[in-house]
């Protein structure tokens, strides 16, 4: 028989568990399902121009990659613009090899972020009728665009996707709990997301009508942020924009970090803690309640063999494979992560932790971080 307490933590773990499953619930994506949320307008040869933004600093190694996919776009009707962030490589002369208009800056004035001036000077020079905004390591399949333009049409307002991660090497699969929670975080997947606003939107991929888009002032209006995609998606919902957010399954991929372990580091640490705290404190709740409850797996189960009490350490054994299962259910849906990260769970969420406290610390004190060369106040 179980005493009191032990009955009360057992039921308080598995609520926890269970409370996982509200974080990444339902991922939509831009399919070619039926139904109201994907419902396909002919816009393959349409005559709208789509303006593609790609701001890119130090991309010489990426840019190929992204390029040659644009020009294998089922929708053609596309103006190709790389914004050269005052890079110490070839971006510039790689994507004007591609056809890509290219825009070169020299750094970004007191008061902006790389990335947000790079983006607000492509938009300036844009043509389009709607801006594309895509990161420079992302790569479309063929019909990407198509299928982001159908949904915009679809559900009007603004559509970002999130992409998929794709993972090459084996230092990369640490970003499994980030993306895991990054995407629970932006208040789009939770079992009642349809009547619920999002919190941001996906800086990646990210697609505007140009009025839109000078409504809220662009990325002007974000212009100081590191996590621009966070304080845009406010914008946009707070002018009355509809913002729709989707998974990148089979539409767009990402390889974040692949210049080994220590840019892995440097990119998450960088505003983690700034995004944790644009999050609702319902969602932090169930986030830390969650990733509480993971470690009990570990340090209960050593316990019970401890003291020989092996009911509990065959139900929490079974609480393991309970989260390793979970785990690897929400990470196949958001990158090719595989199952290692999942049966070895612990050692993946104590990472995400030590960085976490470690993004805290330099938010909180350091107030500046490094990226690409470049310090960046928080």
């Amino acid at each position: 028989m179980f005493s009191v307490s032990e009955l009360v933590n057992l039921v308080i773990r598995f609520t926890c568990f269970l409370a996982g499953f509200w974080l990444l619930w339902k991922i939509n994506y831009c399919s070619r399902s039926k139904g109201n949320e994907t419902r396909l307008f002919s816009v393959k040869n349409g005559n709208d121009l789509i303006s593609v933004i790609i701001p890119a600093r130090n991309e010489e190694h990426n840019l190929p990659l992204i390029l040659s996919s644009l020009k294998k776009q089922s929708y053609k009707n596309l103006e190709i613009i790389v914004v050269d962030d005052n890079s110490g490589d070839k971006t510039g002369s790689v994507a004007t090899g591609y056809g890509a208009k290219v825009i070169k800056t020299e750094g970004p004035p007191e008061g902006w972020v790389g990335k947000t001036w790079a983006c607000h000077n492509g938009a300036m020079a844009a043509k389009g009728d709607y801006f594309l905004f895509l990161d420079a390591d992302t790569c479309l399949r063929e019909d990407a665009v198509e299928r982001i333009f159908n949904c915009r049409q679809s559900q009007g307002g603004v559509i970002s996707v999130q992409p998929y991660h794709k993972v090459k090497r084996f230092y990369e699969k640490f970003a499994i709990i980030f993306n895991m929670i990054a995407m629970a975080g932006i208040n789009s997947f939770n079992p009642f997301s349809s009547n619920t606003k999002p919190y941001g939107a996906f800086g990646p991929c990210i697609f505007f009508k140009k009025e839109d888009y000078w409504k809220i002032k662009g990325h002007e209006s974000s212009k100081g942020k590191v996590l621009e995609d966070i304080s845009i998606g406010k914008r946009i919902t707070d002018s009355g924009i509809k913002l729709k957010n989707y998974g990148g399954k089979g539409l767009i991929d990402f390889r974040m970090y692949p210049d080994g372990f220590k840019s892995l580091v440097e990119g998450y640490s960088k505003g983690f803690m700034l995004g944790a705290k644009s999050t609702s404190i319902f969602l932090l709740i169930i986030t830390i309640a969650w990733i509480s409850a993971t470690f009990s797996t570990v340090y209960m189960p050593v316990i019970s063999l401890i003291n020989g009490d092996y009911t509990i350490l065959l139900i929490y054994l079974f609480l393991y494979i309970c989260y390793s299962a979970q785990i690897y259910w929400m990470g196949f849906r958001i990158g090719n992560f595989g199952v290692i990260p999942a049966i070895f769970f612990p050692i993946y969420i104590l990472f995400f932790v030590l960085i976490f406290f470690y993004s805290m610390i330099i938010t909180l004190f350091v107030r500046r971080v490094t990226w690409k060369g470049r310090k960046i106040k928080c």
